[in-house]
């Protein structure tokens, strides 16, 4: 799913580089994202299944996130990552739809 507007890879961010393979590193970002995703849903009394979050789940139509919210949510992924997004390149829709974050992650270097 990328994006046009996608950034890069930036290699020096990779955790494990090497034999991992892509859909195996895909798969776990996205088990991760939707554990975060469905803890930040009960922080709010809102109880997300899921099997209702695929890669068109849109994080902020949904209503799982306000703006300040999902900004909020994406700081703590790059804590959390130990990677850097690079918000003022990216497409906002890389951010809000549930397909496109899990690339952007990718991307920047996360593995969890």
């Amino acid at each position: 799913m990328n994006t046009p507007d996608s950034v890069p890879a930036n290699s020096s961010n990779l955790k494990h580089a090497g034999g991992d393979s892509a859909n195996g590193r895909r798969e776990r970002i996205e088990a991760y994202l939707k554990k975060r995703i469905i803890q930040s849903g009960e922080e709010k009394g809102q109880f997300l299944h899921k099997e209702l979050i695929d890669d068109t789940f849109d994080l902020h139509e949904s209503g799982v996130f306000d703006s300040f919210d999902l900004y909020q949510f994406l700081l703590s992924l790059e804590d959390d990552l130990e990677i850097k997004l690079q918000f003022t390149t990216m497409n906002p829709r890389s951010f809000t739809v549930f397909g496109y974050l899990v690339d952007v992650l990718i991307e920047s270097g996360a593995d969890h």
